[in-house]
């Protein structure tokens, strides 16, 4: 399966929307930082540290687009029946596309929090880095176990689609719907207590862990999220899966 990685990484590392992506992602806080500068106002030092510098959310846009049609481009290709002919399974195939797509997040997430950390020495060298230091890995870390989360359902709804920008628009209409309902289910929660074992609560799990105070919302500890996101993560996974591997070439 090795092969079919490396042959996953190299096809990723030739397409001009992955660099664009990793420019994207400096540039973006490398512009806000600026704006902060020219108005520290409405763009304030606090926010701007606390929320990475809005890179982690440029991370996620950036992973719905590559997971969405990393299953997608393969039908609408025809690729994948070459793949299948060189005697890999579907279940390699399958395997090696959602590795690389964990190693494509990890390395994006990693470059978002190292860039933040950086501006924030740089331009706020009062500001005790050290201290806030674990804090920020441990976000950066649940960040990933939420975004894989949400990637799998995008996975999912991409194995319904043989069209490359048909699954890109369901994954960020997922994206947004998710953000929306979010926002009712934790009201629904405190009327309806089973609400808080749906996915969309488990979304909550890095939120949680950045403002801890959210439990009296989600009515269930950090651990519990994490693992309950974890469960929801290998079963759409699984379930994406069985869908991939009934899907005519």
């Amino acid at each position: 399966m090795s092969i079919l990685i490396y042959q996953e990484l190299y096809k990723l590392l030739r397409k001009k929307s992955t660099w664009w992506g990793v420019i994207s992602i400096v540039l973006v806080e490398l512009i806000l930082l600026l704006l902060h500068q020219l108005a520290p106002k409405y763009f304030t030092q606090n926010t701007l540290i606390s929320n990475g510098y809005y890179g982690d959310l440029l991370v996620i846009f950036l992973m719905i687009s590559s997971a969405a049609s990393i299953i997608a481009m393969e039908y609408q290709y025809g690729t994948l029946k070459m793949l299948l002919y060189r005697q890999f399974s579907r279940l390699q195939v399958f395997m090696s596309k959602m590795l690389t797509i964990v190693i494509h997040l990890v390395t994006l997430q990693t470059l978002a929090t190292v860039t933040g950390i950086s501006l924030t020495l740089m331009a706020f060298p009062k500001y005790d880095v050290q201290q806030h230091l674990l804090k920020q890995l441990s976000e950066a870390l649940s960040e990933v176990l939420m975004v894989l989360l949400l990637l799998s359902l995008v996975i999912l709804l991409a194995t319904c689609f043989r069209s490359n920008a048909a699954a890109i628009a369901s994954g960020f209409i997922s994206y947004f719907g998710i953000q929306l309902i979010g926002s009712f289910l934790l009201l629904a929660v405190q009327r309806w207590e089973w609400l808080k074992w749906s996915p969309l609560t488990m979304m909550m799990f890095s939120a949680q862990i950045e403002e801890p105070q959210i439990t009296r919302f989600t009515h269930l500890n950090t651990l519990t999220l994490g693992i309950g996101a974890t469960f929801y993560l290998v079963g759409f996974m699984m379930v994406a899966y069985s869908r991939f591997r009934k899907q005519p070439v």
